[in-house]
């Protein structure tokens, strides 16, 4: 008489053994080094690619440069280590194809740094009220001049308009200009032509120019 409870009990272990095995054999595991001084890497991420280019596995080097993947299923698959500072390495993994744990120990190799020749930027501070008489400045199309750049009016043929801080004063023959002394001069903006003069500046009588003041705060 045949005992059938005694086969399947047989089998049953068999049936496991031949699940767990391929499972157990998609490990691949290893230690990362630097290709110049052979010193561990901690922190390099480690991917595992299939062959869709799709990560299915990733994982970060310990502190001794240590390294574990476990797939759930057969390859082909791809290694890749990428870390900052090193060229990215990719590894074919064709032994995944077998029965066996993979252990691969690359040596990642370092970038050449690259060294620029420092860069001077020089600036100063200016009025924040200022700002518009910058902007126009880059912007050009006018003359523009500083506090210690003017020494007398720029020379004209009619009399040009004349703004004091954005407020119209009249133009040069109503308006002395040289009520303001130098010293309380910050800025001056001066157009020659209605095409570059800016819109709130373009009023009646500036076809023979505009002169801005912009005074000193003190």
């Amino acid at each position: 008489m045949v005992d059938h409870r005694s086969r399947s009990v047989k089998v049953v272990p068999l049936l496991l053994l031949e699940l767990i095995a391929p499972l157990s054999a998609q490990a691949v595991h290893g230690r990362v080094q630097d290709q110049r001084t052979h010193t561990a890497l901690a922190s390099v991420t480690v991917e595992l690619v299939n062959s869709s280019q799709t990560v299915v596995l990733r994982t970060e080097t310990a502190a001794n440069g240590e390294y574990h993947l476990a797939a759930s299923g057969l390859g082909p698959y791809r290694l890749s280590f990428r870390s900052p500072g090193y060229r990215p390495l990719v590894k074919d993994l064709t032994a995944f194809a077998g029965d066996s744990a993979v252990e691969y120990s690359p040596e990642l190799q370092p970038i050449t740094p690259l060294f620029l020749d420092p860069v001077v930027v020089n600036g100063q501070s200016v009025p924040g009220y200022l700002a518009d008489f910058y902007r126009r400045k880059l912007t050009g199309g006018g003359h523009f001049l500083r506090r210690q750049s003017v020494s007398e009016p720029p020379g004209r043929t009619c009399p040009p308009l004349v703004f004091v801080d954005g407020v119209q004063m009249g133009n040069t023959e109503t308006w002395d200009v040289d009520h303001l002394a130098v010293a309380d001069i910050e800025a001056v903006e001066a157009y020659g032509s209605g095409a570059v003069i800016p819109p709130q500046f373009n009023a009646t009588g500036s076809k023979c120019g505009v002169i801005v003041i912009w005074r000193r705060i003190k």
